[in-house]
């Protein structure tokens, strides 16, 4: 069984005319998400600009979201960062406020990194930090970051740290991959990175989705993951 599943938005930072988060704003809009049943919030990935914030600027706000009664539980921060010890800095702090998990980038300013590069990055990554109780994503998005997680480094990296390493999100729209992921790897956690694509993976063994879409249509994606199971017996499913 999945260690994590669900419906978790990829939210976006709203910021204030002099560019800091608008953390008020932040805090609403994350608790808005929740209320449509969503089953958390993967905070500072791609959608939320992470790579134009500074680590403390990020923890401020999360520490913020907590301070204020949302629950560190439902939060999964992106903290992948090309500077392996920056990585392991933000990835530590997170990991003291019990996140639910963080959703871990490649190093992706220098590309055509290859397989034993990915797995020597991720394994530095886990041992420094040094928290057997954290649970990592791999993020793969190699549109953006032009680096490719294939199924050779994921292998390896279960093998190595099987209670760490729980699962990935998929960004790259190829539906085929994502699925045949779900039966090579059993008990890992794939996360369709599009709304699109999430209930055919869902019929295939997928743990749900991280999508930024779901900034606008969390009940919908909630809706789908909830009731994909008996889907033959609502009207119009899959049109919703």
């Amino acid at each position: 069984m999945n260690k994590i599943k669900g419906t978790f938005c990829a939210t976006l930072t709203p910021f204030n005319e002099d560019f800091s988060i608008n953390k008020k704003l932040l805090l609403e809009h994350c608790n808005s998400i929740l209320s449509k049943q969503a089953d958390g919030i993967a905070i500072f990935g791609t959608t939320g600009e992470s790579n134009l914030l500074s680590i403390e600027q990020k923890l401020n706000a999360i520490q913020f979201l907590i301070e204020n009664n949302f629950h560190s539980s439902k939060l999964i921060p992106g903290t992948g960062l090309n500077s392996i010890d920056d990585t392991v800095l933000f990835t530590k702090a997170v990991a003291r406020m019990h996140v639910k998990a963080v959703l871990v980038l490649p190093p992706f300013y220098y590309k055509n990194v290859q397989g034993e590069g990915l797995i020597d990055y991720y394994s530095r990554v886990v041992e420094e930090v040094n928290d057997s109780n954290l649970h990592y994503l791999l993020y793969h998005i190699p549109q953006m970051s032009g680096v490719n997680i294939d199924f050779n480094v994921i292998e390896k990296l279960l093998f190595k740290y099987p209670n760490n390493i729980v699962g990935i999100k998929d960004s790259s729209g190829d539906e085929e991959n994502m699925i045949k992921m779900t039966k090579v790897f059993s008990d890992f956690a794939v996360f369709s990175g599009s709304d699109s694509l999430a209930l055919k993976l869902l019929k295939n063994g997928g743990a749900g989705a991280i999508t930024a879409v779901s900034n606008i249509s969390a009940e919908l994606l909630a809706f789908t993951f909830n009731n994909f199971q008996e889907a033959s017996s609502i009207s119009k499913f899959n049109e919703l």
